[in-house]
């Protein structure tokens, strides 16, 4: 499975100006780990993401403004790492906080 940023980014605009220089500095900080967990696996580590606390802080508002009036009922985190930016884009967007 690839990491597609486009799925979670839909617009050309962010808050902070354009997308494309968001997902470049996303995609420069995913470590990529060869051969992990095992040999032919091209594992993609995005903890560097959350390293970071501008770029977070920059994903999350840029989640938040764009689904902020989309009408949804509520925001879910699936998988580990997705919880944090829910609650994040959940809080900041005013939803119903759900974690499966």
């Amino acid at each position: 499975m690839s990491l597609n940023i486009r799925r979670i980014m839909p617009e050309n605009k962010t808050v902070f100006g354009n997308r494309l220089e968001l997902e470049k500095e996303i995609f420069s900080a995913v470590r990529e780990v060869p051969d992990f967990p095992k040999e032919g696996i091209l594992f993609k580590d995005i903890n560097p993401i959350f390293q970071d606390s501008a770029l977070c802080l920059r994903i999350i508002k840029h989640l938040a403004t764009y689904y902020k009036d989309k009408g949804l009922d509520a925001i879910v985190g699936v998988e580990s790492r997705g919880v944090f930016f829910r609650f994040s884009v959940g809080f900041r967007a005013r939803h119903t906080l759900h974690t499966y």
